[in-house]
């Protein structure tokens, strides 16, 4: 008795976790399809719904280009790469500029606004970007 107890109530609180998993599985699946479909938009030159080599070699160059003006923009220091700090300050700014109910992230409206403005979202593949209404993160 005292085993199927504790079975059902480690049952019981591994389900929620389990189903946010699967949610944030399914969300990323959601943007990686975005993601792909905006690539495709913008660099599928013969139109045939994929990327050649060329194409994505052409996308890749867009974004290391893209990248770079980020870096460029935001590297106080001048050492070609952001530290922590500069990282954070890059953060700070965008948040600022867009995070118009102050609560520190970017809501889906948040975000659609800093889109509809032609911003770009700084790439953060190490860490999770802390948003909140789902959808994508901070990578656009």
């Amino acid at each position: 008795m005292k085993k199927t107890s504790i079975i059902l109530t480690l049952a019981a609180i591994a389900m929620p976790w389990a189903a946010h998993a699967q949610d944030e599985n399914n969300q990323k699946q959601r943007n990686g399809k975005k993601m792909r479909a905006k690539l495709i938009e913008q660099f599928d030159a013969d139109g045939d719904g994929k990327l050649d080599e060329t194409e994505r070699a052409a996308a890749k160059s867009a974004m290391k280009e893209r990248r770079a003006e980020f870096i460029a923009r935001h590297d106080t220091d001048g050492d070609g790469k952001l530290s922590d700090e500069e990282k954070q300050a890059a953060k700070e700014a965008f948040l600022a500029k867009y995070d118009t109910d102050g609560d520190g992230k970017l809501s889906a409206d948040e975000r659609q606004l800093a889109r509809d403005a032609g911003e770009k979202f700084p790439m953060h593949r190490k860490k999770k970007c802390n948003n909140k209404g789902g959808g994508d993160t901070a990578s656009e």
